[in-house]
């Protein structure tokens, strides 16, 4: 159980500020607060179309959120969405994880030779498109795949965790964006 300070206006702070009695902290229990979700929800066989505002397209199953994110596509399942929306709806900034795959463009050409020099890769087809393949350990680890748009000026990267037995979390719905990935 963490603490943080009740919600306080400008004015309550500086009433707060002001008076003799100082701000009392209320302990606030995260976990009944907004309730992690227990595990992953299986994909959906029946899939759809996400395009985003900047026309990438990706088939994902169904059952499934995607949430820009800090500019970052965040492909949620129904458990882990609601939880999510929970957490920002009562400002709950950090401390959370969930199991999500992440989908980042880059407009540099740095990321990839950062990755080429730091990360054993290898190269894999899906569908029409080859991507660049590495793991990157840390917290979380998580498998990436790496692919360019058709123009070479966007470096879309598509990461999924991986699991303490090193399986892939979400892993249909991961193979799933990259065999359908276009721009």
């Amino acid at each position: 159980m963490q603490l943080i300070l009740e919600y306080l206006t400008p004015a309550l702070l500086i009433t707060n500020l002001l008076s003799p009695v100082a701000a009392i902290a209320k302990p606030i229990d995260y976990d009944k607060l907004c309730p992690q979700p227990k595990s992953t929800e299986s994909s959906s066989l029946q899939s759809r179309t996400f395009r985003s505002s900047d026309g990438m397209t990706f088939e994902l199953p169904v059952n499934y959120h995607v949430a820009n994110i800090k500019n970052t596509l965040t492909v949620l399942d129904d458990a882990a969405y609601k939880y999510m929306q929970c957490g920002f709806r009562n400002k709950i900034t950090s401390g959370y994880y969930v199991d999500s795959i992440e989908i980042s463009i880059a407009h540099d050409r740095e990321t990839l030779l950062y990755v080429l020099k730091n990360y054993h890769t290898e190269t894999i087809k899906f569908g029409e498109r080859k991507f660049l393949i590495y793991k990157s350990e840390g917290e979380y680890s998580q498998i990436n795949a790496m692919t360019y748009d058709e123009s070479k000026h966007r470096l879309v990267t598509v990461s999924a965790y991986l699991d303490n037995g090193n399986n892939i979390v979400m892993e249909p719905a991961f193979y799933q964006i990259l065999s359908t990935l276009s721009f």
